[in-house]
């Protein structure tokens, strides 16, 4: 049927000698009886006739498939039995092929769906202890190409182990909010155990809501496993005397200008937009007012299927999240050029990524894929610019993130693609607890200062099971009558087994006031130096301002204290000579403040005379004078 008017009349027809009443119809925005209207045109250009050539602006609307709005919604995955299974050591039932057939798909359409092959890394040998579950990703694709994936977390066990595993409570949103007077409906809990699965229908729920009562109440949600293990949740349930309300009012965009500019005769776009000024524009929301520096402005796009029609998209979202209908500014041109801009395919383009914190507390994000082709320059994959700075910045914080796909082609066209990330929690703790040490490391206490060493001590933080201080295991001793170096070690465990160390170094010296490098090493020692049989030293650290050892790669050492015989005395270098003996160096290694002289080494600075010991695996060397030290290591 064809309008050519906004108000349209039917001309009375004659028929058989009857009279047929006309009806009148009145259209706006344009629009005609089948309800096209201007988004329609952008979408459908094959319709788009009057508003082209200057006619007015009436479209023609066709009745084919090919107008049809495109399937883009994926399909809805179920899978089945949980997405989160234990399976014993060695899969002796081969539980896993029956995992792998439990999952379902359907359509929005009704239509049928095509399963692709899983993908997994499952191990039924390898025990994965409070380590990173196996996964098995299920895709699934209907006929409109549009893909899903769900993800399936697998754990091996032991089957001689015993469950201590609490099971684990979803509590969604922890506070609720409810207007005076009005009811209350819980939003509810779910309750899931690695054991038992799903076990919701055994949570208690216990505290009250008085709706009639302004304030703050409590809920707490307590479940307990087959095996006696229990966890808890709670949420808050503020009653407030105004409504309950949430923004959901999008904000507004206005064009200054015209919203179609027309260039001169045979101008094409790229030379255009080179000096366009933009004439402006304005965003304003209910609730957060102006929003206009927020306006995001597009790049220019050619309008599919014209070869002289261009636009600028406007988009701009309210702190709420919510976005305004999208704005656009057209450019007509003479010029008849019909390009395309590339084509950027993402790897699970229409899923939502979800990352899991793993036993470090930070997620790990590996590119799912992407390519991008243009019909001119062919592939472009190398030429797309990657932006996933907003996500890995953020890779141990719970959140939605985006990665951004941009690519440009010889037309100077761009075509821009986001990838929705999240990263959620574990179902597991499998986070170590922090230990943070309290006064200093290392630490200097004078030798004979008190009886035992008085140890500053630490805190110890879990991130679901709070402070754990007072599980702290300290080992270690410090003598308090003997000059050395001295290790105190602190341990600690969560809950759920994962464990966490660190050590603090104490130097027990004649006076904690200087900086001598002698006093520091306890030089000259007071015994021999001990027996060192076939000691070799790769790494070694200088303390103070000593030589440039960056030539010498390893240091080789064999001394008998039983024999008084040094058997073996070599530095092997990364340069000419290669290496280098020194069974005859001058030293006094069998008396009390074993010292030697080092000579022809071949190093500026290395020469010269040094007080030595012995500490644990590490091999000291003072320069007598103080100056520096060296300090060698297995």
């Amino acid at each position: 049927m064809r309008n050519n008017s906004a108000v349209v009349g039917c001309a009375c027809l004659a028929l058989m000698m009857l009279a047929v009443r006309c009806t009148k119809f009145a259209y706006e925005n344009p629009i005609d009886i089948n309800g096209t209207n201007r988004d329609w045109l952008l979408l459908n250009p094959g319709a788009l006739l009057d508003t082209i050539n200057g006619g007015n602006g009436i479209a023609d609307y066709f009745d084919d498939t090919k107008y049809q709005p495109k399937d883009s919604i994926p399909p809805v995955i179920t899978i089945l039995g949980g997405d989160t299974v234990r399976i014993p050591l060695g899969d002796p039932t081969n539980q896993f092929d029956s995992y792998l057939k439990q999952v379902r798909a359907t359509d929005d359409g009704g239509g049928p769906v095509t399963q692709l092959e899983p993908r997994t890394d499952f191990n039924p040998y390898a025990v994965n202890l409070t380590t990173d579950p196996y996964t098995v990703i299920y895709t699934f694709q209907d006929t409109s190409n549009n893909k899903a994936t769900a993800t399936r977390y697998i754990f091996v066990y032991k089957p001689d182990e015993k469950d201590t595993t609490k099971p684990v409570i979803t509590i969604g949103e922890a506070t609720a909010y409810v207007q005076l007077g009005q009811p209350y409906i819980d939003q509810g809990v779910t309750a899931w155990d690695n054991i038992d699965g799903d076990i919701t229908n055994k949570i208690v729920k216990s505290g009250t809501v008085t709706i009639t009562t302004l304030g703050q109440y409590t809920l707490t949600y307590t479940v307990s496993d087959a095996a006696g293990n229990s966890a808890s949740a709670t949420r808050t349930v503020v009653v407030q005397e105004g409504p309950v309300g949430t923004d959901r009012i999008i904000p507004v965009i206005t064009l200054n200008g015209a919203d179609t500019i027309f260039l001169e005769e045979d101008v094409k776009i790229q030379d255009y937009m080179k000096t366009y000024k933009e004439p402006g524009y304005t965003a304003t929301d209910n609730v957060d007012g102006n929003i206009t520096s927020n306006v995001v402005v597009g790049t220019i796009q050619q309008f599919p299927g014209s070869g002289q029609l261009w636009y600028l998209t406007y988009d701009v979202k309210d702190a709420a999240g919510n976005a305004a209908a999208t704005k656009k500014r057209f450019f007509k041109t003479t010029y008849n050029e019909i390009l395309t801009a590339p084509v950027i395919d993402l790897e699970f383009p229409d899923s939502i990524i979800q990352l899991l914190l793993i036993g470090t507390g930070k997620a790990k994000w590996v590119e799912p894929g992407y390519t991008a082709t243009d019909v001119v320059d062919g592939d472009l994959t190398g030429s797309v610019v990657v932006d996933s700075s907003n996500l890995v910045a953020n890779l141990s914080k719970l959140g939605t993130y985006y990665v951004t796909y941009t690519v440009t082609n010889s037309s100077e066209l761009t075509t821009t693609k986001t990838r929705t990330v999240q990263i959620v929690d574990n179902p597991y703790d499998v986070i170590k607890p922090v230990i943070t040490l309290l006064g200093r490391n290392p630490d200097t206490v004078l030798v004979k200062s008190s009886a035992t060493y008085k140890d500053p001590g630490c805190t110890a933080e879990d991130n679901r099971d709070g402070d754990v201080t007072a599980n702290v295991t300290v080992s270690g001793t410090v003598n308090m009558n003997s000059i050395g170096k001295y290790t105190v070690s602190y341990s600690v465990k969560d809950k759920a087994s994962n464990n966490a160390s660190i050590t603090r170094t104490v130097w027990v010296v004649r006076d904690t006031l200087t900086t001598d490098l002698l006093i520091r090493y306890a030089v000259p020692s007071e015994k021999p130096l001990p027996n060192m049989e076939n000691k070799v030293y790769p790494n070694y650290e200088v303390d103070g301002d000593g030589p440039d050892l960056s030539k010498i790669t390893k240091m080789n050492f064999s001394w008998s204290l039983v024999n008084k015989s040094l058997y073996n005395f070599q530095l092997n270098y990364s340069v000419e000579p290669w290496n280098k003996g020194f069974n005859n160096v001058s030293h006094t290694f069998d008396k009390p403040s074993p010292s030697m002289k080092l000579t022809g080494t071949q190093i500026a600075g290395l020469d010269g005379d040094y007080y030595v010991s012995v500490l644990g695996d590490e091999f000291f060397w003072v320069e007598q004078t103080g100056k520096f030290a060296i300090i060698w290591r297995e």
